[in-house]
């Protein structure tokens, strides 16, 4: 079955592939894979649950209610793009660029997103800040959470030298979720 991409403004086809299964992520994986200009594409509803779509040039393109769990946006540019009720959970985001990104009742993990998180890479481990929640490297907890593990937890977690970096990075981190999670003036 031939499956197309189509522009959400003008109905161009942006990418098409054939395949057995019609599925619409084989086409997007093709897509990126040959550098396909996926701006503005018509995505909604896809399931591209652990897609690799790396680098991605996914601009303005209409994601809402799209299943990313485990997909990999490294690198990917979503800038403008409608993430409304996508799910993104487990998805990977390190240099994925969300300015101007509607992620209204898009979710991650077990909770909304409620505005554009940050995120932190080329350290030790990646950060990215939720309204609520950080996450740091695998783990994902609440600010509050973050605040008060003991010393004894974080090396529970990934052993002294977490520590180490733990003890520098804590109070910047946690001053960024709470400036974060201020109301934008």
């Amino acid at each position: 079955m031939k499956i197309q991409i189509k522009s959400l403004y003008n109905g161009k086809v942006l990418s098409e592939h054939t395949c057995k299964n019609n599925t619409l992520a084989l086409t997007v994986i093709k897509a990126c894979k040959d550098e396909t200009d996926l701006r503005d594409a018509d995505l909604r509803d896809a399931d591209l649950t652990g897609a690799d779509l790396t680098g991605a040039d996914l601009t303005g393109a209409d994601l809402r209610g799209a299943d990313l769990t485990g997909a990999d946006l490294t690198g990917a540019d979503l800038r403008g793009a409608d993430l409304t009720g996508a799910d993104l959970t487990g998805a990977y985001l390190t240099g994925a660029d969300l300015t101007g990104a509607d992620l209204t009742g898009a979710k991650y993990a077990d909770f909304e997103i409620n505005k554009t998180p940050v995120l932190i890479s080329n350290l030790k481990y990646e950060i990215i800040i939720f309204d609520n929640h950080m996450k740091i490297g695998c783990e994902l907890h609440t600010h509050s959470q973050w605040s008060k593990f003991t010393q004894k937890e974080i090396i529970e977690k990934d052993g002294k030298e977490a520590l180490k970096w733990w003890k520098i990075w804590k109070e910047p981190l946690l001053l960024m979720c709470k400036k974060h999670k201020e109301p934008t003036k």
